[in-house]
């Protein structure tokens, strides 16, 4: 039977915008009371540089440049900590200038046997299309979907389906919400959408992925012979 839960769930934030990436480095953070300074300590540091930060904790990988701000939460971390992170880092830092936000969620499901995994894929890139082209059985590698919201004109959801990498017979989900900040006020206001739309958005991408998985398998079953 497919699973309606995800058998590993992590969610990210990034910015664009300008950075100093050197001030993010796990010792600011802990001066800052955004992380304790155990944590801070036991930080694995990859590099600290003018033109990239990038280290990760227990809970977090970070990495920051002159044009992109990410931090990330590890597999099945309460996603909720990440975003106080980021609300907590851009409190401090009310001036940096931004330009847009994606709010992410990154989901491994497991189908189940290996037919109905193939249901999936065959629902979603149906090989009768390609198959008076290509020899033996295609296979569906990646898809990608994009949506813009009637009367949007600064938001645009966008979705990555693909076969699991770590998780036999699953299926792998990324959804990004992605915000154009506004020309005035711009930090503030993904701020804003961050710390009000976050439990919103994390349950939509989870009922997006369930939905493609659900209706993909019975579509394909339907069209069985």
């Amino acid at each position: 039977m497919k699973s309606t839960i995800p058998e590993l769930s992590s969610a990210s934030v990034t910015l664009n915008g300008s950075f100093n990436p050197r001030i993010f480095q796990p010792q600011w953070f802990a001066n800052q009371n955004l992380l304790s300074q155990a944590e801070a300590e036991k930080a694995d540091i990859q590099i600290i540089h003018q033109q990239i930060c990038q280290f990760q904790t227990e809970q977090f990988h970070l990495q920051v440049t002159p044009e992109q701000f990410t931090v990330a939460a590890k597999p099945n971390t309460t996603s909720e900590l990440l975003r106080d992170l980021v609300l907590g880092v851009f409190f401090i830092l009310e001036h940096t200038p931004v330009s847009a936000m994606g709010i992410n969620r990154m989901m491994h499901f497991s189908i189940g046997s290996a037919e109905e995994w193939h249901r999936i894929g065959d629902s979603l890139a149906p090989k009768t299309f390609w198959s008076p082209v290509l020899s033996g059985r295609p296979g569906m590698e990646s898809l990608e979907i994009s949506a813009i919201p009637d009367g949007e004109t600064k938001f645009r959801l966008n979705l990555k389906v693909q076969p699991s990498r770590v998780i036999t017979h699953g299926v792998y989900f990324e959804v990004n919400n992605h915000h154009i900040a506004p020309d005035n006020g711009a930090l503030t206001a993904c701020m804003d959408i961050l710390r009000d739309t976050w439990e919103e958005k994390q349950n939509a991408a989870l009922e997006i992925a369930v939905h493609v998985i659900q209706q993909a398998g019975e579509q394909s079953t339907a069209t069985q012979p």
